[in-house]
């Protein structure tokens, strides 16, 4: 099961949400396993939602060169923008946007399921319960 989160430019002109983004790339990217420190950073974002304490929770620390940091934050939003995705965050599991209602919480309770259920399944073009789903990379 592949999970990606997708965040929009804050209205702060990128600052906000780069500055999560930026923690997020430092802290959890190229790792076969982030979770506990995306979950981290999601919770505390969404606990404070304040850019000044979230900071100081997640210091930004130059681990990262600006170039790096200027690509990922300007492909993350094209890809964002390219895609029509309007609201944040956005989540995707498999290539699939997940209803507004599901929290990245709610996740850890469906993912195991939602494993037993997919490799359970001979899924095709035909399949009824796929039909009327759009994967992100067909928009």
């Amino acid at each position: 099961v592949s999970l990606s989160l997708r965040i929009l430019k804050s209205r702060d002109g990128g600052e906000t949400s780069g500055l999560l983004l930026k923690n997020w790339l430092m802290r959890v990217r190229g790792r076969s396993n982030g979770q506990a420190d995306g979950q981290g950073l999601i919770d505390t974002w969404y606990e404070v939602m304040d850019a000044e304490t979230f900071a100081i929770r997640y210091p930004v620390n130059g681990k990262l060169t600006e170039s790096e940091v200027e690509l990922y934050l300007n492909t993350h939003y094209d890809w964002v923008k390219n895609t029509g995705i309007t609201k944040t965050p956005t989540t995707f599991m498999n290539g699939y946007e997940l209803p507004a209602a599901y929290r990245v919480k709610d996740l850890f309770a469906l993912v195991p399921g939602l494993v037993d259920s997919f490799t359970g399944l001979q899924m095709n073009e035909k399949d009824n319960a796929t039909a009327n789903v759009t994967r992100i990379s067909e928009k």
